[in-house]
C-alpha cells in the first residue's frame, strides 16, 4: 500500500473484529509513498511473492501519470491486482480532507473517524470488499 493511512486502517479492522483478514499470511506493507511503489513490486516480484497494490492517484495531481506508469511498467505475473482511488483514501472514506501542513497526521485522524463512528458505513464495507479483492485476486 502507498502509506501509513492504509496499513493503519488495515490493520484497525481486522484487530477489532471488524474484518477478518482475507488470507492468512497477509502482509501489508507501507511502501512509504506512491514514490516507491514500482520498487516494491520489482522486489517482490524477484522473489516470486504475490502481491496487490494499492495507491491513491490525488485526483490526477502532480507526477500521477508518471507514477501510474512506473506501477504499470514493473507490473508482473506475481502483481495481482492495481488498485488506484482517484483522488485518497480519506476521500474513498468520505474523510474530511486535513490541512496539506497537517499530512502527517492522516492515519491517526483516519482511525479518530473510524473510532468516533464518523465513517459512513457503506464506504467503510467498499474499503473492507477492495481489501479482500486485493488480497484474494488471482
Amino acid at each position: 500500500v502507498e502509506g501509513p493511512s492504509e496499513t493503519a486502517i488495515y490493520s484497525y479492522l481486522t484487530s477489532r473484529g471488524i474484518m477478518e483478514p482475507p488470507v492468512r499470511g497477509l502482509a501489508v506493507i507501507d511502501c512509504m509513498g506512491k514514490y516507491n511503489i514500482h520498487r516494491f513490486v520489482a522486489i517482490l516480484s524477484a522473489f516470486g511473492i504475490d502481491h496487490s497494490v494499492l495507491y491513491d492517484g490525488d485526483n490526477g495531481g502532480a507526477y500521477d501519470a508518471e507514477v501510474t506508469q512506473a506501477i504499470s511498467g514493473a507490473k508482473t505475473t506475481f502483481t495481482k491486482r492495481i488498485t488506484r482511488f482517484v483522488n485518497d483514501l480519506e476521500t474513498e472514506l468520505g474523510i474530511a480532507p486535513l490541512p496539506r501542513n497537517q499530512s502527517s497526521r492522516k492515519p491517526q485522524y483516519a482511525l479518530y473517524n473510524l473510532e468516533s463512528g464518523l465513517v459512513d458505513q457503506v464506504k467503510l464495507e467498499a474499503l473492507k470488499q477492495e481489501f479482500v479483492d486485493l488480497a484474494t485476486a488471482s
